[in-house]
């Protein structure tokens, strides 16, 4: 490691990293590795994620991790998860057989995950990484409430998810997200998946978080090539008659 601008740089050359456990990752970290080369490979089950945006007793600051491959080996939940957050940047991954999804949030403080950038990231399908174990991954992105957090002001652009099982996007109760030119498709030749975006508020009904909010959605594209599903683009739900869903959506 070492400091740059008042930050600890962390480097993984290329190689293939065994994790064993869930790493959390501390504010003022810059975890980068040298492109899809750097392998970070799920040794054994994990419930959770394999690596944690968590600073332990307090709400985090100033975090990317860049350039690098994340692989469940069929074993492993997520990927990534964040916690309550400020300034974060997510840009450069490769993410590939995880069981759940890519990124999801997981909230232990009364904070938001805010002022992120999710950025050219890419969920690849077993036919992509013929890793042990390879399997597709359903979900890119899911967000959820917990303890009055949500994730917030929020850019999420120019990331491709192959092999959807799912909806490539599950936006629970998050507010003020701007999603650019996302990517997703599966052509595989049974495969049934759901569709791009999925925007509802079931929420955090306890501590009044129930709107899904002002978000805007600007190129969004779907592939299929097979018979068997016709996923919907973008799907809005709302479960509180005192909440709502907000938003706009071109292109």
């Amino acid at each position: 490691a070492g400091a740059d601008s008042g930050w600890d740089t962390v480097f993984l050359p290329c190689g293939i990293y065994s994790v064993s456990a869930r790493l959390n990752l501390r504010s003022h970290t810059r975890l980068l590795g040298a492109g899809s080369c750097t392998v970070l490979r799920a040794r054994s089950a994990n419930a959770t994620e394999m690596l944690y945006f968590h600073d332990l007793t307090t709400v985090g600051k100033n975090t990317s991790i860049e350039s690098l491959t994340f692989d469940g080996a069929g074993i492993a939940a997520w990927g990534i998860g964040l916690d309550a957050w400020n300034q974060f940047t997510i840009e450069y991954l490769w993410f590939t057989s995880f069981t759940s999804g890519a990124i999801r949030t997981n909230f232990t403080y009364n904070g938001n995950a805010d002022q992120g950038l999710i950025h050219n990231n890419h969920v690849v399908g077993s036919s992509v990484f013929a890793f042990p174990g390879a399997i597709d991954t359903p979900v890119f992105l899911q967000t959820s409430t917990a303890a009055g957090s949500v994730l917030d002001l929020t850019t999420i652009s120019n990331n491709t998810h192959g092999a959807v099982q799912s909806w490539s996007m599950i936006l629970d109760s998050a507010t003020r997200l701007t999603v650019k030119d996302h990517w997703a498709g599966n052509n595989a030749a049974a495969e049934v998946w759901s569709g791009g975006i999925w925007i509802k508020n079931t929420g955090d009904n306890a501590n009044s978080i129930r709107n899904s909010t002002n978000h805007l959605i600007e190129g969004l594209t779907l592939e299929n090539s097979n018979a068997y599903a016709t996923p919907v683009g973008v799907k809005v739900e709302c479960t509180y008659s005192t909440g709502g869903t907000t938003g706009l959506i071109s292109n």
